[in-house]
């Protein structure tokens, strides 16, 4: 029997990983005979990355097409291909701006279900890790420092001998960051309708759940749940009526349905579970060789 090892806590995915969510929608969907298990050790796989497959023959396959592949015993159509490709590269990009980059997500969400994941210290780097890396993928540099003008710093002189001036300093802060977090809300959601137009364009917006459409509506499914998913929920009421109603409500169903009979969840072994002293070692190791 295969084993899959995925993100998750309780014996559920975690919506830190739309490729878990997807991976434990499929086989429950299809009642795929295997083994999960939400290891959370990202470092099982030489890729750094899960979900992880791991055959009876000793076989491993890291990318979500070739586990897909594997789970469903055949080769999927150039049409699935292209479209699990659109999905995980476009809307991959979104869920990483809504896990990372937005703020409110990140704070409350992200930066906090690591805890839950991994042991401490390794659940402080991981979402760090994962913001730097959501900001190349996304385009998106770190918060530009203050400019050391000489007005501006005048203003931070005078601010300790003027309650009146802190205050606006404080105000106008808060203000800069609410205009840079609307332009980034209007730059994501400009990006989900070019990434959905097309699909809808080729596939539809109906309720059939395939290997492409559960790892789309993972990403969206993700996308909504999030502390700030309300807006995104929104949105594609607002715009993409049919797309909630049919594909979105059949991922959601299926989100809330019981596990197949033929799924197992087993909890990680010791040599499985993430470990400090082994997370040490592979960093002094891999410092030794680079």
């Amino acid at each position: 029997m295969a084993t899959i090892h995925l993100w998750g806590v309780d014996g559920s995915p975690s919506l830190i990983s739309p490729e878990s969510i997807a991976l434990f929608w499929l086989v429950n969907t299809f009642e795929i005979e295997c083994t999960v298990v939400f290891s959370n050790n990202a470092h099982l796989s030489p890729r750094e990355e899960l979900p992880l497959y791991l055959g009876e023959d000793g076989s491993a396959a890291y990318e979500y097409q070739e586990i897909v592949e594997l789970l469903l015993a055949r080769e999927l159509s150039l049409e699935e291909r292209s479209l699990l490709c659109w999905a995980a590269e476009r809307c991959g990009e979104l869920s990483d701006y809504q896990l990372y980059i937005n703020r409110k997500n990140y704070e409350q969400y992200t930066r906090r279900v690591f805890s839950q994941l991994l042991p401490w210290p390794l659940w402080y780097n991981s979402p760090v890790q994962g913001r730097e890396r959501a900001r190349r993928r996304c385009g998106v540099g770190a918060a530009p420092a203050p400019a050391a003008a000489p007005a501006r710093d005048a203003e931070k002189e005078l601010a300790q001998h003027s309650k009146t001036l802190q205050v606006t300093q404080e105000q106008r802060a808060r203000d800069e960051k609410a205009l840079a977090d609307v332009a980034a809300e209007m730059e994501y959601t400009a990006a989900l309708d070019r990434a959905l137009q097309p699909w809808i364009a080729a596939r539809g917006e109906l309720g059939e759940l395939g290997p492409a459409e559960l790892l789309l509506g993972a990403h969206l499914y993700v996308q909504q749940q999030l502390p700030d998913g309300a807006r995104v929920t929104t949105h594609l009421r607002a715009h993409y009526p049919a797309l909630c109603d049919g594909l979105l409500r059949a991922c959601v169903e299926r989100a809330l349905a019981l596990r197949a009979t033929a799924v197992a969840v087993r909890a990680p072994t010791s040599a499985e579970a993430p470990s400090v002293p082994r997370a040490l070692y592979r960093y002094v190791a891999s410092s030794w060789t680079t």
